[in-house]
């Protein structure tokens, strides 16, 4: 919902939020959503970061900066990646889940 939210804050009204689902893959499931607008070059690298606080089309401060961090954390704890690409009036974020996350056995207990 977070990645939908900021796909409707953040980009074009004149163009529409996509959400791609692919699940042909039998080790992963991969999601993308897209929407008509940039983010700039120079953000990029500090997009997933908490605290980092983005202006919208309104000129207004708009919300903490956790969102993103959020969702990375999310998806890496459930062993996926998630990756931004924006250029050409585009901005898309990929995510990958695989189907089954493979758990580390418990330590075993001291004696």
């Amino acid at each position: 919902s977070n990645l939908l939210g900021n796909a409707m804050r953040h980009g074009s009204s004149e163009r529409p939020i996509t959400v791609d689902l692919d699940g042909s893959s039998h080790d992963s499931v991969r999601i993308a959503i897209a929407n008509g607008g940039c983010i700039p070059p120079d953000l990029l690298p500090t997009l997933f970061e908490p605290f980092r606080s983005t202006t919208s089309r309104g000129g207004r401060e708009d919300g903490l900066g956790l969102g993103l961090f959020i969702v990375r954390q999310i998806v890496l704890g459930h062993g996926g990646t998630i990756a931004v690409e924006s250029a050409d009036g585009r901005t898309a974020f990929h995510i990958e889940l695989p189907r089954a996350t493979v758990l580390a056995p418990p330590a075993a207990a001291e004696s």
